[in-house]
């Protein structure tokens, strides 16, 4: 599936969604439209929220936790945005794989 759009993530600690339009719609755009968090610094303090849903995940059974495959398409899309930042370009992720 091939799917088309533009993400651009902003403010302090990279906490912020500015834009996200792709041209076939998911179920989690609007989560991930309305998701912002505000941290007092963004030393030592931008994983915390992660952390306190794993610990919640583990201790109350939960199989809510991120698959390996999951966190991939995560790393593709940071690599993704690098290389966009470096070429000045779009980038396909498809390209990407190696």
């Amino acid at each position: 599936m091939s799917v088309s759009g533009k993400a651009r993530i902003g403010g302090v600690a990279l906490n912020k969604i500015i834009e996200w339009n792709f041209d076939t719609p998911h179920p989690t755009d609007n989560q991930v439209k309305g998701a912002y968090t505000n941290p007092k610094s963004v030393y030592g303090f931008g994983h915390m929220d992660f952390y306190r849903h794993c610990l919640d995940a583990l201790e109350n059974g939960k199989d809510e936790l991120v698959s390996g495959r999951e966190g991939r398409k995560t790393v593709e899309i940071i690599e993704a945005a690098y290389q966009s930042a470096l070429s000045g370009g779009q980038v396909r992720m498809g390209a990407m794989r190696r």
